[in-house]
């Protein structure tokens, strides 16, 4: 059983996605983890290797095609913006969450955990789900704002991580699925 937790930046979903793997006793994947991972390899600062993948299309499907490798006949908790809908679209069972939350929500949210400036951040979150979108679409022909192909859709703003991760272990019937 794989549980895909995807969201914007400010989302909740790396937090969350590691209370509900410690809670179900899985592996946790993390893709935004990988593409760090990725840049940091190629001595880039993260925007600039965002920027670099933009025409590079071969840098996303790799890490992609590495993750989804990795979630294989596994149970493990995925988090990152596309996993769900590209799991779904190569036939991968799994139940798909979307974290949602207003902009400025989760603007505060990045400002308070990196101590940034809250425009600077504004400006940097509208960026990078701008170059997401299209590379998504240019890729997979994926619209990471169409939320239809999600199981669960669960608005962050007033929730706390672990009464998220309760919701959606909820979704799982109590944590107890396939265990």
């Amino acid at each position: 059983m794989i549980v895909t937790i995807g969201g914007f930046a400010g989302s909740g979903k790396s937090t969350v996605a590691d209370i509900v793997a410690k809670k179900l006793g899985w592996g946790r994947i993390s893709t935004g983890d990988a593409f760090r991972s990725l840049a940091k390899e190629k001595g880039m600062l993260l925007e600039d290797f965002n920027e670099c993948a933009e025409s590079h299309p071969e840098i996303d499907k790799e890490l992609d095609k590495k993750i989804l490798k990795m979630a294989d006949n596994k149970e493990a908790v995925i988090d990152g913006r596309l996993t769900g809908l590209l799991a779904k679209k190569n036939g991968i069972s799994c139940i798909t969450v979307w974290l949602d939350a207003p902009l400025e929500v989760r603007a505060k949210r990045i400002v308070k955990r990196e101590k940034k400036d809250y425009q600077s951040v504004v400006n940097e979150i509208q960026r990078r789900e701008t170059s997401d979108w299209q590379r998504f679409w240019d890729i997979y022909t994926i619209d990471i704002n169409d939320l239809s192909g999600y199981s669960l859709i669960i608005d962050t703003t007033y929730k706390t991580p672990g009464e998220i991760a309760e919701i959606i272990l909820g979704k799982l019937g109590g944590g107890n699925v396939g265990l």
